[in-house]
């Protein structure tokens, strides 16, 4: 296209010497995002691979499939890498982020080499920022493109983008991470589950490292350290009901509850949806389903048959 000698806008400017040639901006764009450093490349790389792996094999790609379906996800597929896309690295990155959970236990029972990856807290905050930033250039991509766009408009967008970016690195520096929604939510995650970590293991967290804003806190944990009795009974327990016997300890109790019960609360509610939805179907609308769905929700409290039935009648023989 280029050509000095016969590239077709050497053609052009053989038949009209004030043809003005210019480089793609897109392209031109789309050529400087391929420079990327080293440790972030080699994120690219891994996901990429998994995505082969997974996309690559017929078998794997139905089986992944039917899992994200089966779990309610917005997305049931990922999608492949191409250089030739512009909005290919953006589009895959967001993908495999959004999916990670699921592509780690699809990996976790194919036994894949790089299944460590989403373990490493590091390579999945690689992963998040390089999905934010490249969903960045997408948006920049696609704001570049369309009728009635000129150079002048082309031009305005990178200049705005440059500053940007610069604005961009400064807030990294000052760790203001606001910016790239994918990175400070992972992040968050990451720091709520550390500051939960005492409810792991009390036994074997510093005091120190935990409850230092919250009065009362480090000296109830104390005390449970040092009994040998809980100790032993912290190894036998699960542990919401290791927890649950700490009402001596009206701190302990409570923040451990804040740890322990926001996702199980959670769950039974999405559990009697779902099972209103089994029971309640559109041949049965006029159902009323409550004392059924408190059966079927109540699948680990057995009855007392005998204490039952001294409320019932026996049926006199005809």
């Amino acid at each position: 296209m280029l050509g000095n000698r016969i590239g077709f806008c050497k053609r052009v400017q053989e038949v009209n010497s004030n043809a003005v040639i210019i480089h793609c901006f897109l392209h031109r764009e789309n050529l400087a995002t391929r420079t990327i450093q080293p440790e972030l490349f080699s994120v690219l790389q891994d996901v990429i691979q998994i995505v082969n792996f997974i996309k690559s094999r017929a078998l794997n790609s139905r089986i992944f499939h039917a899992m994200c379906d089966e779990m309610g996800l917005q997305y049931v597929n990922l999608l492949y890498h191409s250089d030739v896309r512009w909005l290919s690295r953006g589009k895959i990155l967001t993908r495999v982020m959004s999916l990670r959970l699921e592509i780690q236990i699809f990996l976790t029972e194919k036994k894949h080499s790089l299944v460590d990856k989403f373990n490493d807290d590091s390579w999945v905050a690689k992963l998040a920022f390089l999905s934010d930033i490249f969903g960045r250039l997408n948006e920049l991509n696609i704001e570049m493109q369309g009728k009635n766009r000129t150079m002048v408009d082309i031009g305005e967008k990178i200049s705005s983008f440059k500053q940007k970016l610069a604005l961009w690195r400064e807030k990294l520096f000052q760790e203001k991470i606001a910016t790239f929604p994918l990175l400070s939510e992972f992040l968050e995650d990451s720091t709520k589950l550390s500051k939960y970590s005492w409810v792991r293991n009390p036994f074997e967290i510093s005091v120190h490292e935990v409850g230092e804003d919250i009065c009362g806190f480090q000296e109830e944990l104390l005390d449970l350290q040092a009994s040998q009795v809980l100790k032993e009974n912290f190894s036998r327990m699960c542990l919401t009901q290791f927890w649950a016997q700490f009402k001596d300890k009206p701190i302990l109790s409570r923040e451990s509850e804040n740890a322990l019960l926001p996702f199980p609360t959670t769950y039974l509610c999405e559990a009697g949806f779902s099972m209103l939805v089994v029971i309640k179907t559109k041949y049965r609308n006029r159902l009323d389903a409550q004392h059924d769905m408190r059966c079927a929700l109540s699948m680990n409290t057995y009855p007392n048959i005998e204490e039952l039935v001294e409320y019932v009648q026996h049926q006199g023989s005809h």
